[in-house]
């Protein structure tokens, strides 16, 4: 298999890009730090600053996050119990659920199996005489 020159051009200058992000992130930090220790005592401008990186991060993800999302969708009914059957109508469910969101789906029937091998495994508890 032969990789592309310009696939390996992008990728270097996407290594080398964040790399510097980092460093500039660090040295920012550092300024920071540097600026707050006069002012406050060493534990305090290492909280302060931060504290204001992590701000900063939560911004740009909250924004990016914003930008980027999906329009919400109308969610489709549940469907009715098929013949009365409720164990028909929660099997239904879930496949409607495994289709529209299937991570989802995965992280509730792992829930339900824990959930399941707890109840099972649970010893009966017996009264005791006083």
């Amino acid at each position: 298999m032969r990789i592309d020159a310009e696939l390996l051009l992008r990728a270097g200058l996407g290594v080398t890009a964040v790399a510097l992000l980092w460093t500039a992130v660090g040295f920012l930090a550092f300024a920071a730090y540097t600026l707050l220790v006069p002012l406050t005592n060493v534990a305090a401008a290492a909280a302060i600053t931060g504290a204001a990186i992590l701000l900063i991060l939560a911004i740009g993800l909250l924004t990016y996050h914003l930008r980027t999302r999906t329009p919400v969708t109308q969610a489709q009914p549940l469907p009715a119990m098929a013949n009365g059957n409720l164990a028909n109508a929660s099997i239904a469910a879930l496949a409607q659920l495994a289709k529209d969101h299937p991570l989802l789906a995965v992280g509730c029937a792992t829930m339900l199996g824990i959930a399941d091998t707890m109840h099972e495994t649970q010893p009966l508890r017996r009264k005791t005489r006083d």
